[in-house]
């Protein structure tokens, strides 16, 4: 059994970031073909389609692959009523992106873009992996995410030649879609699933109530994510939307580590303190380096993937890497409360980043522009931190400062060296990086292996301040 286990997770890994790998070189094309203005809308659209899916989907994706899990509704029922749920919240979502969209006030061509990539949306009911993942079917995943993923990136690659071209973007995510849907039916028909409901009155009675709460954490997750650039189209135009999106799009593809992190450790987290400890523990020690990283590689990685044409989006994205430091403390409080099934609980922690995002946006964007948006998004991303954790308090108590006490002073003194090693050589690019990274992960595991075998005395500093703090550490 653990064995299937593992070979799941390792399966949903390399599907995360295969899918995950072929959108950002999806986005990176795009970058470079399209203006930045062009690329500014498409993050526009990009931007509210995300939100609008998650009204699509309304959580019963969550819910039905627990239900799914469970076994206690048979499958051609489950499936069948979670089917026409999805297909009515899809269509509501559908008219309402297009009546946003007939509102703007915009050229035509945003409008037929947010339009065409809104189509996407009456697709959401036919994409099953609610119910492949809740029956533990990898295969037809796998297939779905490999079509979908190279379908899209070869129309892209093969159709998108500049700026002429920006219409035929969000047709190739629906040829995308479309390719990935057919294996999941594939797989959907074999196991018993239905198009057809049954006793739907009684059925949405039990599956809404907990789906539409999970729904509304979903949609606030997403706007303290992607609000920032919706707004930022509207308050400083599509060309710097663009630039935006550049230093936006580093991040998401960088967050797929967290997620994968959380993927491992859920089936445990509700068991007990100890699992919870070791989850916090995990995403500390990986999460910490990323925004030191940023500090060194932020320039060369705009330059590298984008080119000269976005170089203003550097300072964003330094900003943005110290973002994902916090989410990963973030996911690592807020998720364990999620676990436990206090869904409402999760709601308000997620609620009030949304919030803080969406007031800080209005704030600072207009004065700071791309500055502004970043900070918003790392400010509302500090309060999901602080309220997850006294939400965490509140189901179980976890000292952190231990654990933040051998990653941080591993990439302090990373940082130090490839700082000094950039000095000396005056080399840049991925040298310094690749100095903090080797520096770092040599530093955790001396560490490590002094507090095994000195009974808590950090093996670099037996005799100093931090071997103290180590040692008296909870």
């Amino acid at each position: 059994m653990n064995s299937l286990i593992a070979k799941n997770i390792a399966m949903y890994t390399i599907v995360e970031f295969a899918a995950k790998g072929f959108g950002f070189l999806v986005a990176i094309h795009l970058a470079n073909t399209l203006t930045t203005r062009d690329f500014g809308v498409l993050g526009f659209a990009w931007g509210v389609y995300s939100c609008f899916v998650l009204i699509a989907q309304a959580g019963l994706q969550s819910v039905g692959g627990r239900e799914v899990a469970r076994g206690a509704i048979p499958i051609p029922e489950l499936t069948g009523n979670v089917f026409s749920l999805r297909a009515l919240f899809s269509l509501v979502s559908f008219l309402l992106l297009a009546l946003f969209a007939s509102s703007l006030e915009w050229g035509p061509d945003i409008r037929t873009i947010l339009l065409l990539q809104g189509c996407s949306l009456l697709l959401v009911p036919f994409q099953a992996h609610y119910l492949l993942r809740g029956s533990g079917q990898v295969k037809p995943l796998v297939a779905s995410q490999i079509c979908q993923s190279g379908c899209l990136y070869l129309v892209i690659w093969m159709v998108i030649d500049g700026p002429d071209d920006l219409v035929y973007v969000p047709l190739a995510f629906l040829l995308g879609t479309v390719s990935g849907i057919v294996p999941l039916l594939a797989g959907y028909r074999k196991i018993g699933g239905s198009f057809l409901p049954y006793d739907f009155y009684s059925s949405s009675k039990v599956l809404l109530p907990p789906a539409l709460v999970v729904g509304a954490s979903g949609l606030a997750v997403q706007i303290y994510y992607s609000l920032d650039a919706v707004m930022l189209a509207f308050l400083k135009g599509e060309e710097m939307t663009g630039i935006y999106t550049a230093a936006h799009k580093v991040m998401m593809v960088l967050l797929v580590v967290p997620g994968i992190i959380l993927s491992s450790y859920f089936p445990s987290l509700a068991r007990g303190k100890r699992s919870i400890a070791a989850y916090i523990e995990t995403m500390v020690l990986v999460g910490i380096p990323f925004g030191f990283a940023g500090l060194l590689s932020a320039p060369w990685v705009i330059q590298f993937l984008y080119g000269a044409r976005y170089a203003a989006a550097t300072l964003p994205l330094h900003v943005l890497f110290l973002n994902v430091t916090v989410v990963f403390f973030a996911m690592a409080f807020a998720n364990p409360v999620f676990a436990s099934g206090d869904h409402r609980a999760y709601f308000r922690i997620v609620a009030w980043g949304a919030c803080v995002n969406l007031i800080l946006n209005f704030l600072l964007i207009p004065p700071f522009g791309l500055i502004g948006a970043s900070a918003a998004t790392l400010m509302a991303e500090c309060v999901v931190v602080i309220v997850g954790k006294r939400m965490l308090d509140r189901m179980v108590r976890i000292s952190v400062t231990g654990m933040v006490i051998i990653p941080l002073s591993s990439a302090c003194i990373g940082l130090i060296l490839a700082s000094l090693v950039f000095r000396v050589t005056g080399t840049g690019g991925p040298w310094p990086l690749l100095v903090f990274v080797v520096s770092y992960v040599l530093m955790v595991v001396m560490m490590k292996r002094g507090l095994v075998r000195r009974g808590g005395v950090g093996l670099l500093f037996a005799k100093g301040t931090i071997s103290r703090v180590i040692n008296s550490r909870p």
